[in-house]
């Protein structure tokens, strides 16, 4: 049954606790039962609060006890360093949450990397402020490793909790901001009073061990106690806080789905199938296209995890995606060419007389909208206001031009160059539906750009021995028309491609002969294809998505289907109407 949710933060929430599964916990002071007799078995109270290695803490028992003197590398006071292991190992296995520990002692050499290995590739890291006693440097150390490995990844969400004894937590939260602007990561806000570090993909939190004895401590910029079996729900919330959006949450739920389906996956594509796979490889003229095939076969598994649970319905549907709207201050009017009056969306047209029917785009018509569509047989809107409509959804237009280029992008290509997408570390191979660009100087010192769409059909494009040509469609760069978008030195560029087989091209280039494709080199710091002779280079800007490229291939073979005909140039000028 699909969950219905009252809020967006219920909606994000529902979303990360089905996507966290894994969580490390870095302490160089861990209590475990055996070693946590003397501190937990009677109420104490610190003497001092000085931080000296060595240094040797006088505790106070309860009346009938003896005075006991604990020697000690580090005073135990009433803001104890020490993690209980126990309770927090219960509490995130309650959650369903993995949660591994790293222990590092003073004498570890090599702190930092073992920790970096530990916490690359989970989802939640969880560390003590201070790995060596009196020492924040291997922390801070660790927190700028993670970031500049994620930044060489392309980016991704990083939830890093730094769970400490220290306070006040604000000072903390300030020092290890000014490290990272001395580190070059100049993006950081400051957030949550004082306690926590935001970028758009990292979240660096700070909260307290929980204190000893009876006394209660105020939630501030300087404390923020978490109990042992209460920091799950905390890393579970800044999780939330991190990720904010719907299309988020709709991945993360959506792989979420995944990962609980892995082990009956792996099961489906059992060994008794290789068989069947090897002979299908055998079987065919492009061995390669049963590897292809496969790969198809395991996403559409994934998608089926995620459709048998509606997970788009019930994160993106009409109920849920209404809770991400967000109109602007000044709600705009947007201009209605045709309506006829019917019960649809009655609600939301305005019909004053003597004047053109409108939209005023508040939070109630664009959550209208969203929920049910435009429907253009009831209620019809000239393209230059649809645009304008979708714009309605942003802080500004500007915002909005940005965003839905970025959107178009996302659902234009599976890799860029430069963007969000990831190109990949292996070398991409030269075929249908991948653009590149070349920049030529004139003699006046002048730069001009050319971009290409490459047409050439994939069984073409592998298995050659010598340098083969490949087609091309030529593309001008056009900002009221285009085709595409592709994003270039952090600008998008706009281009119209021109589907005249007249206007193509044809180019040679270099074939790797231990492959058998054309396939991206290494040239200054850019990554592209030699032509014949290594005389030109193109630069590899993106690859569309396989649907997108036959898409244009079908445009271009329709061209070629053309037929000249003479007949009524009337006719033929009333059917090529920009208003239909």
């Amino acid at each position: 049954m699909t969950r219905l949710f009252t809020s967006l933060r219920e909606l994000r929430q529902d979303a990360v606790e089905a996507f966290v599964r894994t969580a490390i916990l870095i302490d160089n002071e861990p209590l475990t039962e055996q070693s946590s007799d003397v501190v937990e078995g009677t109420i104490l109270t610190a003497q001092s609060a000085a931080y000296r290695p060595g240094a040797v803490a006088r505790l106070e028992p309860s009346a009938e006890d003896s005075v006991t003197s604990v020697k000690a590398q580090r005073p135990i006071t009433n803001h104890p360093h020490q993690l209980s292991v126990r309770p927090v190992t219960n509490a995130f296995a309650g959650r369903r949450i993995t949660c591994g520990f790293y222990f590092p002692s003073d004498e570890d050499a090599d702190i930092v990397e073992t920790a970096f290995s530990a916490a690359k590739h989970v989802d939640v890291t969880i560390l003590d402020w201070q790995l060596r006693v009196g020492d924040t440097a291997p922390a801070k150390e660790l927190i700028v490793r993670l970031l500049k490995d994620d930044q060489g990844a392309g980016g991704r969400l990083r939830l890093i909790v730094v769970y400490t004894g220290e306070r006040p937590l604000n000072d903390q939260c300030t020092n290890l901001h000014n490290h990272l602007i001395s580190q070059g990561f100049n993006q950081f806000r400051v957030v949550d009073e004082e306690r926590g570090l935001h970028d758009r993909d990292v979240l660096i939190a700070f909260a307290n061990k929980p204190t000893r004895g009876p006394q209660v401590e105020q939630v501030g910029p300087a404390a923020r106690p978490i109990a042992w079996s209460e920091l799950p729900q905390f890393v579970l919330e800044q999780f939330g806080n991190l990720a904010q959006g719907l299309l988020q949450a709709f991945s993360l739920k959506s792989i979420g789905a995944v990962r609980d389906d892995t082990h009956h996956l792996l099961s489906v594509f059992s060994e008794d199938l290789d068989g069947a796979y090897l002979a299908q490889r055998a079987g065919i003229g492009s061995p390669t296209d049963a590897e292809e095939m496969m790969v198809g076969l395991l996403a559409s598994e994934f998608v089926t995890s995620i459709a048998d649970r509606e997970i788009g319905k019930e994160i993106l549907g009409s109920e849920s995606c209404i809770y991400a709207v967000k109109p602007r201050n000044n709600p705009e009017q947007v201009v209605v060419k045709e309506y006829n009056g019917g019960e649809k969306y009655k609600t939301i047209v305005n019909q004053p007389k003597g004047k053109s029917k409108f939209i005023q785009a508040d939070d109630t018509s664009l959550q209208y909208l969203a929920r049910i569509g435009l429907d253009s047989g009831a209620l019809k809107l000239k393209a230059n206001n649809i645009k304008h409509l979708k714009r309605q959804f942003f802080d500004s237009d500007a915002v909005a031009e940005a965003v839905l280029a970025k959107f178009a992008r996302l659902t234009l290509f599976t890799r860029e160059s430069d963007g969000v997408r990831k190109s990949g570390k292996d070398p991409i191979a030269l075929t249908g539906g991948v653009i590149v660009r070349r920049e030529t100087r004139g003699e006046d010192g002048s730069v001009t750009e050319t971009y290409l769409l490459c047409m050439q059909p994939g069984c073409d494009a592998v298995r050659l021995s010598k340098p083969t040509a490949f087609p091309f469609c030529k593309t001008t760069v056009n900002d009221n028309c285009f085709d595409l978008v592709v994003h270039v030195n952090g600008v998008n560029i706009f281009l119209l491609v021109d589907r005249r087989p007249k206007n193509m091209s044809l180019i040679e280039f270099e074939v790797d002969l231990p492959t058998q494709v054309v396939k991206t080199e290494v040239n200054g710091k850019k990554r592209g294809f030699w032509t014949k002779g290594r005389t030109e280079f193109w630069e590899f800007v993106a690859e569309l998505r396989p649907m997108e490229a036959q898409n244009f291939t079908s445009q271009l073979v329709g061209q070629f289907n053309r037929v000249a005909l003479n007949g009524s140039e009337w006719l033929r000028l009333s059917g090529n109407n920009d208003e239909r």
